[in-house]
């Protein structure tokens, strides 16, 4: 091998070197970020459940999915009490797992994409809930308001419904099912945001009272929001969907269920 090729050979060398010190390093910044995200985030453990009732409502609407996290990690060791992950932005899996399923089920990787989606799915919330109740009369509007606020739904919150409910023209037609399966969803979505930090607490709370508000205006109770959620699961065309079939189940019916602890906090308009 003469000179130049030698030559060639060791500065091939070192730039592999540098490669894999720089991958390494950029490796190590991405994941004190996430750890960074994580620790600071709503989710951590270090953060207690709120017992705030309406705080405890909203985020338990999203036990479907909570459930079948812990059925699957049953048995593992968590970070997380229940009611952390029942009525907080915690999950019951490890936060890598959480990231994962936020890409793949998303598209969500980053801060910016959690606040973008989660903002996106509210409006559309909104607007499915507005059709489920296009028919309020301005006594029941009136009344909606009232009941809401009495269960403990911020006033800007309140404000966002209603303002969809009125842009609604009368008599369309909703989905009740559709709605129900959207509001499960899109409460998961918020907590895995938050529980990975990627969603900041204010920006969880306000779509969660969104979330809230819609399911109180379009349901009367759990059993009422769970039949609905189950059809409108079953629509979906979703497969494996037998845990979270029976994890409704559990919910309506186990002592220790965040749906039989906690009341619904009022009666819906329809």
């Amino acid at each position: 091998m003469d000179s130049s090729s030698t030559t060639f050979v060791i500065l091939l060398f070192v730039a592999v070197i540098i490669f894999g010190v720089v991958a390494i390093g950029w490796s190590l910044t991405i994941r004190r970020q996430r750890t960074r995200l994580f620790t600071q985030g709503p989710g951590h453990a270090s953060v207690e459940a709120p017992q705030n009732p309406w705080r405890r409502f909203s985020c338990a609407l999203a036990a479907p999915y909570t459930r079948v996290e812990w059925t699957a990690t049953r048995g593992a060791r968590r970070s997380a009490s229940a009611e952390q992950t029942w009525f907080g932005y915690a999950a019951a899996v490890a936060p890598n797992v959480t990231r994962q399923s936020l890409a793949r089920d998303w598209g969500v990787r980053t801060t910016k994409h959690a606040v973008a989606k989660v903002a996106e799915y509210v409006q559309i919330l909104l607007a499915r809930g507005a059709a489920d109740v296009s028919d309020l009369r301005e006594e029941d509007a009136t009344a909606l308001k009232t009941r809401l606020v009495h269960a403990g739904a911020p006033e800007d919150a309140v404000a966002d419904l209603l303002a969809a409910i009125a842009q609604t023209p009368s008599g369309l037609t909703g989905d009740r099912d559709a709605t129900a399966f959207d509001i499960a969803r899109l409460a998961n979505l918020i907590r895995w945001s938050a529980s990975t930090g990627l969603l900041p607490l204010a920006e969880a709370q306000a779509a969660s009272d969104r979330v809230g508000a819609v399911a109180v205006a379009v349901y009367g109770s759990w059993q009422d929001y769970a039949t609905s959620y189950l059809a409108g699961l079953r629509a979906s065309g979703v497969r494996g969907t037998k845990g979270y079939v029976s994890g409704t189940q559990w919910l309506l019916e186990d002592p220790a269920s965040p749906w039989v602890t906690e009341s619904w906090p009022t009666h819906s308009v329809r």
